[in-house]
């Protein structure tokens, strides 16, 4: 039969598949899970124990398609709810349809192993992709082709003893495992020769194997091999290769434990994995018809010479190492940090070129070191994939949660980084490429190929992150996680062509939008996924070829220190620390941002401890102590599942960017458009913040024209008086809280509407290192890294001299998280009034003047009730002499008048009472803004500092001799006052009710100001003999100096309070 003949044969075969797929879909009974086709009887009896396990699993019904000669054993099978039998040859069509379109990764077909014809001569079948999630089917591996009629799970042997003098017999001996058809004559000839080749040529012992095998048919030339599977398991652990056609035990060998296996086949063809298939002669093709092709007794010369060479390891060994280029993806900074360590990496790293990728600035960094030129190059990352386009798609994908702001490079880079590990295989030239990560540097030398057969290593950590593989489920359907164990090792040895495979596989995906594979990746991943560990090229890669090229690499435990850069030290880590790390790791890390812990200094790099514990004990015991973040773990320890999780990527800035709706309506906007159109003739500053607060809440396009629209007619007015907002924050440690206030303010406010300015006061926890880097790749915001501390007064005026006067000041401890709508009702406060000088919020943690008493066991809730508490009220500000500093919002103006803080309260306490009696005696009022809740961990600035209260009495001291009078006494409320106010509900007032009341020893008059902000038609007034205190007292409250001076006698007053401290 011609080919085109021949092709037409199988094409008219896939239309009756067609069919016959189509007349099984309308026959499933309702509710069936499953489809399971087999055409063979070992492997209907493997499909039906899978099938069991499925259906336990999965609660479902089964329908089983199976040959009509397979029904009787079929239907001795509990676990099958129908049979659908059709004949060999619809068989045959059935599996060619589904295995040509790929069907088994859709409507939850499973396809039994087929081999006799060659257009489904596939790597894997679906049934290595199925069996996956059940192991205990399998011994040692859950991927699984056929095995033949005799071969049941319950006669697989699970544990193997191991015997040296079996190794020693069987290590230097080759397996001929041929089918039944070398018995009935068709390919002996073959055979023969090959066994002769190998005898006397290679002079290794040569074997036959078939299961069932009778010595009176035995290949001329060889000894008989074990005729039990269990035998034969047993006897893979000592032999280094099997040679088979297409056998179902030599696929089983080929995927356990034999070094190599070549599949005898119809089509010669080397499949770059360690299989290789060759012609042969005749194949029975089904239908009882013998089609012949062309037999080359040439070309059978020439593959078993080149066998010989393979034995002989010549051609692997060719290409192993030496022709092995390694990538290091970096960026400058993290470049000239790890330089020190570099030449190591180079000396360990000893075969091909090192190129480093990344901008020209890295370059610089290269061209700069002494690093050996022979061994060093540089690519520039552009002309590998420009960032700037990936830059563009990352941000039109994130255009909704980002709401004008600009996305940070890093989030990009985390991403654009694995693209440029993947892309480099279509520019490649060799078989294989290496990636490493920048941050990690090898203990010893590093070699990524076996010795004994030349297949390269896959190096395996225990870690497991579930987003990863949601992702690669959406870019290859159908794959998952395939292995216990995590193919993320900072490395990796690539395959050229597998990688090209992989891409052209992604891009070849439909169902997502873009042309490159890693627009597809980006668009796979939902916006708000995109800051989190949502994809890996790592486990994407290993997966793909444990699915499609199972046999072509060995797999290889590895150990890297992750956390290495929290015990050592850049800059001393010496020569005896890393041999004596070698022994238990094979690389330490050093990732951006760490730095060596006060607990971990002169442990790992102590002489002593070095001289009597391991590397791995003294870790393992350090690890004990962690409550979080990564563990590293050894394959026979109880914790080696202990890195489940997900989270931010590795390397990221920390910052994550969600939907500023997350907890507010989409209609939201258009209660502050209602709000800003009902303002326009009662204070046109008011109006537009509304609009401006709108805009931002806003998705509709329309809608945002109109509020637009709307801000500029106001503008051109003259009408309004608005400055944007400077926040200022102050940071000394305690970077995770520093993190989590950058991204409540990132996620919550209008980026139009501040400009964020962090001062660090000589942090010493990491914090200056990771705001510099942070700072790099976030132009909207100003970062001023000072070495030493200047306290809480001195660092904020240090700050404000960067801010210019189009600017107010909002002072926001870095120990807060500000939830949605607190700036806006905070600067709407402001704007309410000309002499409003500053305004602060409520929060949880407070005195009795700014507190809003709600109690949860999570920040997170805190943010959520923020934004279901930040909203209009009627009666919002209430007057107060003195407002707490945590979130303290200035005038600009005023700020100026009072020329900053004084510096005399570093390094805190009462300096934000002093600023506000400063702003008073200017003429302007304070006041607490009651609908814009921000949440307050509390006093973290002085957990460490010593002598408190000594502290607080000088500062309380300074304000006396400034002022005349002592704010924390006079210009405050105490609990005592506080309960005072919460007891008028108990006696029957209300909102509504008129009544009198006057309070004796008043002070500034703070008690008296919650008082008429909670009872508005209350006649309300203060005696203060303290001439000092009155005269800063709240201006909507009388304060007298004496119960003499009062309007009228005391008795005629409903309520009077005195003695309340």
């Amino acid at each position: 039969m011609e080919w085109n003949e021949f092709v037409t044969f199988f094409n008219d075969k896939y239309l009756v598949g067609e069919e016959i797929y189509n007349v099984l879909k309308d026959k499933r009974p309702e509710n069936t899970d499953i489809i399971i086709c087999s055409a063979q009887l070992g492997d209907t009896v493997w499909l039906a124990a899978y099938a069991e396990a499925y259906k336990a699993k999965n609660n479902c019904r089964l329908m089983y398609v199976t040959k009509t000669s397979q029904v009787s054993i079929i239907n001795k099978y509990p676990a099958v709810d129908a049979v659908f039998d059709i004949t060999p040859a619809e068989m045959e069509a059935l599996e060619l349809y589904i295995v040509r379109n790929e069907l088994w990764n859709q409507n939850h077909i499973v396809l039994g192993n087929h081999r006799e014809f060659i257009l489904v001569n596939k790597d894997s079948y679906a049934l290595s992709l199925y069996l996956e999630d059940f192991p205990d089917i399998c011994v040692e591996r859950k991927a699984i082709l056929g095995l033949g009629a005799d071969i049941e799970p319950s006669k697989m042997q699970k544990n193997k003893p191991f015997d040296e003098k079996k190794k020693e017999e069987y290590s230097n001996a080759v397996v001929l495992m041929p089918s039944a058809n070398t018995f009935k004559g068709i390919d002996i000839d073959f055979w023969q020769r090959l066994a002769k080749h190998i005898s006397e040529n290679l002079h290794k012992k040569v074997y036959t194997n078939y299961n069932g095998l009778k010595t009176e048919v035995m290949i001329p030339g060889t000894s008989p091999l074990a005729s039990s599977l269990d035998e034969l398991q047993e006897l893979s652990q000592y032999i280094d290769l099997f040679i088979g056609l297409r056998s179902g035990i030599c696929d089983y060998l080929t995927a356990c434990d034999a070094n190599l296996a070549i599949i005898y086949s119809e089509q010669w063809t080397d499949k770059g994995n360690g299989v290789y298939e060759f012609p042969s002669n005749p194949q029975a093709l089904g239908d009882n018809t013998i089609y012949n092709f062309a037999y080359d007794k040439e070309k059978e010369n020439q593959l078993i010479m080149e066998l010989g060479n393979l034995l002989k390891n010549e051609d692997v060994k060719e290409s192993g190492d030496n022709n092995i280029d390694t990538l290091v993806v970096i960026t400058p900074k993290d470049c000239e940090r790890l330089l020190p360590l570099y030449p190591r990496l180079v000396a360990n790293i000893d075969f091909g070129t090192i190129f480093f990728v990344g901008t020209d600035e890295v370059k610089s960094v290269i061209d700069g070191s002494s690093l050996d030129e022979s061994r060093v190059s540089f690519i520039n990352e552009d002309s590998i994939i420009n960032f700037d386009k990936v830059h563009a798609c990352m941000t039109k994908k994130m255009e909704k949660l980002l709401a004008g702001r600009a996305l940070p490079r890093g989030i990009t880079g985390w991403y654009y980084q694995q693209f440029l590990k993947m892309q480099y295989a279509l520019k490649c030239e060799n078989e294989y490429y290496m990636v490493w990560d920048g941050d990690t540097i090898p203990c010893h030398k590093i070699s990524m190929f076996q010795e004994e057969s030349g297949k390269p290593y896959l190096d395996l950590k225990h870690e497991y992150h579930p987003e990863y593989f949601e992702t690669l489920g959406k870019i290859l359907p159908g794959f998952g996680k395939v292995i216990e164990r995590s193919f993320i090792s900072e490395h990796m040895l690539i395959n050229t062509k597998v990688m090209r495979e992989l891409i052209e596989e992604i891009e070849k995906n439909e169902a997502i939008e873009g042309n490159s594979f890693w627009e597809k990746i980006i668009e796979a991943i939902p916006a708000e996924m995109i800051q989190d560990s949502a994809f890996s090229e790592f486990e994407t890669y290993g997966t793909f070829v444990a699915l499609r090229h199972s046999s072509m690499y060995k797999l290889r435990e590895w150990h890297s220190f992750r956390q290495g850069g929290t015990f050592y030290s850049i800059d001393t880590i010496s020569d005896r620390d890393f041999d004596w790390l070698s022994k238990d790791f094979d690389a330490i890390s050093f990732e951006k941002g760490h730095s060596v812990r006060e607990d971990n200094k002169n442990l790992f790099d102590n002489p002593y401890y070095q001289e009597k514990l391991t590397a791995r004990q003294m870790l393992e015991a350090a690890q004990l102590e962690y409550k979080e973040g990564y563990k590293e773990t050894w394959g026979d320890s109880e914790s080696s599942a202990v890195n489940e999780h997900t989270g931010m990527y590795s390397g990221s800035d920390g910052i994550v960017i969600e939907d500023r709706l997350k907890y507010l309506s989409k209609d939201t906007y258009k209660e502050y458009e209602k709000l800003g159109d009902d303002l326009v003739s009662k204070n046109a500053s008011q109006a537009y913040l509304c609009y401006e607060n709108a805009h931002f809440l806003c998705d509709d396009t329309e809608a945002k024209t109109r509020l637009e629209n709307k801000k500029k007619e106001l503008a051109s007015n003259n009408a309004i008086k608005v400055k944007k907002t400077a926040i200022v924050i102050l940071s000394y440690n305690q970077l995770f809280l520093m993190q989590r206030c950058i991204e409540s303010i990132y996620n919550n406010c209008n980026p139009n509407d501040y400009l964020l300015v962090i001062f660090d006061n000589g942090s010493k926890d990491g914090s200056a290192k990771w705001l510099s880097e942070w700072g790099e790749n976030h132009d909207e915001a100003m970062v001023i890294l000072n070495e030493t501390n200047l306290g809480f007064s001195g660092g904020n005026n240090a700050a404000c001299q960067y801010i210019s006067d189009d600017y107010d000041v909002f002072f926001l401890n870095n120990d807060t998280r500000v939830p949605a709508n607190a700036l806006f009702w905070l600067r709407m406060g402001l704007y309410a009034a000309d002499d409003i000088g500053a305004v602060g919020a409520v929060q949880n943690y407070a005195d009795a003047d700014q507190i809003h008493e709600v109690e949860f066991n999570d920040p997170e809730e805190y943010v959520k009730h923020g934004a279901e508490f930040n909203v209009y009220m009627k009666n919002s500000l209430e007057e107060q002499s003195k407002l707490c500093g945590f979130a303290l919002l200035v005038r600009k103006e005023a700020w100026n008048e009072t020329g900053g803080f004084d510096e005399r309260f570093n390094p805190g306490y009462v300096e934000d009472d002093d600023i506000c009696l400063h702003i008073r005696y200017l003429g302007y009022r304070t006041m607490v803004c009651h609908n814009s809740f921000i949440y307050h961990v509390g006093s973290q600035s002085f957990i460490r500092v010593e002598n408190p209260h000594e502290l607080f009495v000088k500062h309380r001291k300074i304000v006396i001799e400034k002022w005349g009078f002592d704010s924390t006494l006079y210009a405050g409320m105490s609990r005592n006052e506080y309960n005072f106010i919460m007891s008028l509900a108990d006696k029957g007032y209300t909102e509504e009710s008129h009544f009198s009341l006057v309070h004796v020893g008043s002070g500034c008059g703070n008690m008296l100001g919650h008082i008429h902000y909670l009872y508005p038609n209350a006649d309300v007034c203060g005696v203060e003999e303290n001439e000092a205190a009155r005269n800063f007292a709240i201006s909507c409250i009388p304060v007298y100096p004496s119960v003499e001076a009062l309007p009228k006698r005391l008795e005629e007053y409903d309520v009077v309070a005195r003695g309340l401290g």
